[in-house]
């Protein structure tokens, strides 16, 4: 073991192949444990960037902190990028967007966007759009695959012209060569598509149609809408409110305490879903859906689309059916106990307030 690697404290619940390359104690490590920090496995990328903090916190940098090794696009450099890959939001909130001069072309410009702060970095890497194709179908430590696709020139531009007005909006600071990034994404004057999901789904067909082969709750499974809300404080104020129902000892008829439950919800989905993150929620199922279509998953994007249009609707918060799930679903992870590993749902109406916690009565 080195020198730097017996100055490295660790927390003991590391994953042990995270453990192994942090104990290495190394440039070379402290820089894999930086792109393992990317992964789209949340459990990995957590585990990773706990580990890289402790090497920082032993003074050992990756080799991507090094400005020597990164630079920020130029101007003259970002001029003919021509393919963009991104991916659908990740569970920390955070879009991935590579975008390079070729599919397989090296250095590309990788940005991270989060719908809360905006443009979060801008920096040159050694991975092409394919390899992050390839690290988002096969992610490491046995993780599912997470949905990402190449989407247009135009789209990228978009994204990050967004991107940083968030970020201006919140007072942020803007990464270094990110608006010459944005001037080398400028589309041609003869472009068409503008990189919008309603560009390729028409607004009418998405409000119409059905969708009779997916509800709520299909699409949640097959793609986890985990924002960074509700936080655990705002989880420990409406809890306690359910478990009074939930654990009740008064006789009621199923009717009835659903009823109250359902009160106890639209309480807590208005409290917690603020303007800000109905918002950041739309926001994320258009990109997302944008991402699905590009992915081959047609009947995703249309009901990712279809509950962003919802989300824009005026009227009460809570019977908007995503804001609604969302909120929802968390309430009824914190209220399930540890070894209740039996999920149910309440979606017989999709166009209605979507899942309701059901919990046994105990």
């Amino acid at each position: 073991m080195t020198e730097p690697a017996r100055s490295v404290r660790l927390p003991p619940d590391l994953p042990e192949a995270i453990r192994d390359v942090a104990l290495q104690g190394t440039t070379e490590a402290a820089t894999r444990l930086a792109e393992m920090g990317a992964s789209p496995d949340r459990r990995t990328a957590k585990a990773a960037r706990t580990a890289l903090f402790a090497l920082r916190r032993a003074g050992i940098e990756p080799a991507s902190a090094s400005r020597s090794e990164i630079q920020p696009p130029s101007q003259a450099r970002s001029d003919g990028f021509a393919v963009a890959f991104m991916t659908a939001a990740l569970d920390s909130g955070i879009r991935l967007l590579a975008v390079a001069r070729s599919a397989a072309g090296t250095p590309a410009v990788m940005v991270q966007i989060s719908e809360e702060r905006g443009l979060l970095s801008c920096r040159e890497r050694s991975i092409s759009p394919a390899e992050l194709q390839d690290k988002c179908a096969n992610p490491v430590a046995g993780g599912e695959p997470w949905p990402a696709a190449f989407v247009p020139i135009t789209a990228a531009h978009r994204a990050i012209a967004e991107a940083l007005e968030i970020t201006r909006s919140c007072g942020g600071m803007i990464p270094h060569g990110a608006r010459s990034l944005l001037a080398g994404l400028t589309p041609p004057d003869d472009a068409t598509d503008g990189g919008t999901i309603y560009e390729v789904v028409s607004r009418a067909s998405v409000a119409d149609d059905p969708l009779e082969r997916m509800t709520l709750r299909h699409y949640l499974e097959r793609n986890p809408v985990v924002p960074t809300w509700p936080t655990d404080e705002e989880v420990e104020v409406w809890v306690p409110k359910l478990q009074a129902v939930v654990q009740s000892r008064i006789v009621m008829t199923p009717a009835i305490g659903k009823s109250r439950i359902d009160s106890i919800l639209d309480e807590a989905v208005s409290a917690i879903v603020t303007e800000d993150r109905r918002r950041q929620l739309v926001h994320r199922l258009e990109w997302d859906a944008l991402v699905f279509w590009h992915a081959g998953e047609q009947d995703l994007a249309r009901m990712a689309a279809r509950h962003a249009q919802q989300g824009k609707r005026p009227g009460p918060v809570h019977e908007w059916a995503m804001a609604r799930a969302v909120v929802s679903l968390r309430l009824t992870e914190a209220l399930r106990p540890a070894d209740d590993d039996d999920e149910e749902y309440d979606d017989e109406d999709q166009d209605g307030p979507g899942p309701t916690i059901i919990v046994p009565g105990r």
